[in-house]
């Protein structure tokens, strides 16, 4: 099929203002953490702030979850991920369904270890079964992390499966690499048919975390913004990593909790 539509950042509305009308509306609903925030009815919340505050029509497409969406194992007869029921009563189906009857993209969260990095069941040895039920759930985007990989296997090979494995799926699904730049990644990732790769570990709130990462990236620009992808249909590693909502970095007061 067609290529994913590429991610796109500071169109109409820089992506400051975009991410910060989001955190307010969820702050507004008292959401203040990563975990509080993979629950459903947020989920929902975020993708109407995407189309109430203009963002979805000035570009911004994806609402994508991260980790912690699941139950801590698969289901024991079909060997599938499940759902977390308290945080989506209604499925991840519905959800997907709700996502898309706005106008937007739904996306997903995995890991290429045998758990993730919030210690929920990984996608290592069940890339095709994982695949074909993200498919299923209508998802058009994976993150895939790199929490608790086995020694015995090298990060290119499991980037490989999983590309191939979404490949096979039946759907177009933008597949994120999330690597943290381990393995020389700028010089394999293109064979993995990921659309877009990250070159760094966690970014921290503290200026040093920052520089560093920024001198880190200083012999890799030329492959960040020409690289050898076709441009005008995939991006892969720009760098424009963005901190935002950290009181620990900001000059104005923190609001009470």
């Amino acid at each position: 099929g067609a290529a994913p539509t590429r991610i796109r950042d500071n169109v109409g509305i820089p992506i400051e203002l975009a991410l910060a009308a989001v955190d307010t509306r969820l702050r507004q609903e008292g959401i203040r953490d990563r975990v509080s925030l993979v629950v459903g009815g947020s989920i929902r919340s975020s993708a109407d702030v995407f189309v109430d505050a203009g963002l979805r029509d000035a570009g911004y497409e994806y609402v994508v979850i991260d980790d912690c969406w699941s139950k801590k194992v698969r289901d024991p007869q079909t060997d599938r991920l499940v759902p977390e029921p308290e945080k989506f009563p209604s499925g991840m189906k519905a959800l997907s369904d709700y996502i898309h009857a706005k106008g937007l993209k739904f996306g997903m969260y995995s890991c290429a270890g045998q758990r993730t990095c919030a210690d929920y069941p990984g996608s290592f040895d069940h890339e095709f079964l994982d695949a074909k039920t993200f498919a299923e759930w209508g998802v058009d985007f994976l993150k895939y992390d790199f929490c608790y990989k086995p020694t015995s296997v090298d990060g290119p090979t499991l980037y490989r499966r999983m590309g191939m494995a979404l490949r096979a799926s039946g759907r177009d699904i933008l597949f994120s690499a999330c690597n943290w730049g381990s393995d020389n990644v700028w010089q394999w990732i293109r064979s993995t048919g990921a659309h877009m790769y990250r070159s760094t570990g966690d970014i921290n709130d503290n200026p040093e975390s920052y520089r560093s990462i920024a001198r880190s990236q200083l012999d890799k620009l030329a492959i960040d913004e020409l690289e050898a992808f076709d441009y005008e249909t995939y991006k892969a590693n720009g760098f424009k990593m963005k901190h935002l909502g950290d009181y620990d970095l900001t000059l104005e007061t923190k609001p009470e909790e």
